[in-house]
């Protein structure tokens, strides 16, 4: 009777602990799983809101998710288990996909996706001419350590420019603008998206005076050969090898133009002093002037030295030719 007794005993207190461990593991249950939720805004780079972006949370498969409105806000609540990954997506046609791990009490995360494209578009202004247009500047963009040429273009009559590329897995992109063979602007710029960009610069402008002179006015003076092909090579080298402007170009002769790239007018001395004159007014500190001359040139023995001018012995306008 006394070994029944203490069969009935052990039995319920066997019970008693099933029923507790059982009660246990319910509760180490409700202690670990969790309704999350998850929050926040899905932006572009210039902080405008993406609608209609999926965010969407994984786990070994997806278990939440939710679509962005008319501000990119986005908020969905499911369960999630410690001690497991959880994977933020956020995701929209023309973006690249961002991904995060999350806690999986839930969080407040933020995502600002770049564009596929990235697209710039402005005008250049020469802010030490009156803010006036610059026209056939080479504006282009590199990928970082200007490793490659991204796109590139002109700018037109309005100074205006349009450069796009696809952003794969850049940093960065670089801007740089040339022009007359000079670089005026290289600098560093966000991508991912649309970029309106004017920029106000100071660009370097050659200019150049060219004096070829054969046949002197005075028949004393005794003429020369190649004199023209040494002002037509150097026209022709400043102008297709080194991009000089042919406007910001003046070429003095003889009477023979017909031999000249171009002829602003005959090398007098007084004729060549106005092109001097115009080369240093117009140029400013940041340009680039040339000064060529094919012809006679003379001196005193004394030190004094002089360049024949094509009125040599026969002045005009009160010069005597050697300049």
């Amino acid at each position: 009777m006394k070994n029944n007794t203490k069969k009935r005993k052990i039995s319920v207190l066997f019970l008693l602990l099933s029923i507790t461990l059982v009660f246990v593991s319910f509760q180490q249950i409700n202690l670990t799983q969790a309704l999350a939720t998850y929050q926040g805004y899905v932006k572009e780079v210039d902080g405008d809101p993406i609608v209609s972006a999926a965010v969407k949370l994984y786990s070994g498969g997806l278990i939440g998710q939710d679509t962005t409105d008319e501000n990119g806000y986005y908020e969905f609540t499911t369960t999630t288990y410690p001690a497991t990954p959880y994977l933020l997506e956020a995701s929209k046609n023309g973006f690249v996909t961002q991904e995060v791990y999350v806690n999986f009490r839930g969080a407040t995360k933020n995502f600002t996706l770049i564009s596929i494209n990235t697209t710039y578009e402005g005008n250049l202004y020469d802010e030490t001419e009156s803010n006036t247009p610059i026209e056939d500047a080479r504006v282009r963009l590199y990928s970082p350590y200007h490793e490659t040429i991204l796109d590139t273009d002109y700018s037109d009559s309005n100074g205006s420019y349009a450069l796009s590329f696809t952003t794969g897995s850049y940093a960065y992109a670089i801007l740089h603008v040339t022009y007359e063979n000079s670089t005026i602007y290289d600098e560093s710029m966000d991508i991912g998206g649309y970029f309106e960009e004017d920029l106000y610069l100071n660009p370097v402008v050659k200019y150049a005076v060219i004096v070829g002179i054969e046949d002197f006015k005075h028949s004393s003076i005794i003429n020369l050969y190649y004199c023209i092909d040494d002002a037509t090579d150097w026209y022709n080298h400043l102008v297709t090898n080194l991009t000089w402007k042919s406007d910001n170009i003046k070429i003095y002769g003889d009477g023979d133009t017909s031999k000249y790239p171009k002829h602003t007018d005959k090398a007098s001395e007084y004729n060549v002093k106005q092109g001097l004159d115009w080369l240093v007014s117009t140029a400013d500190d940041s340009d680039i002037i040339a000064f060529i001359v094919a012809s006679h040139g003379g001196g005193d023995g004394l030190g004094s030295s002089y360049l024949t001018m094509w009125d040599r012995l026969s002045a005009e306008n009160g010069e005597d030719g050697m300049l």
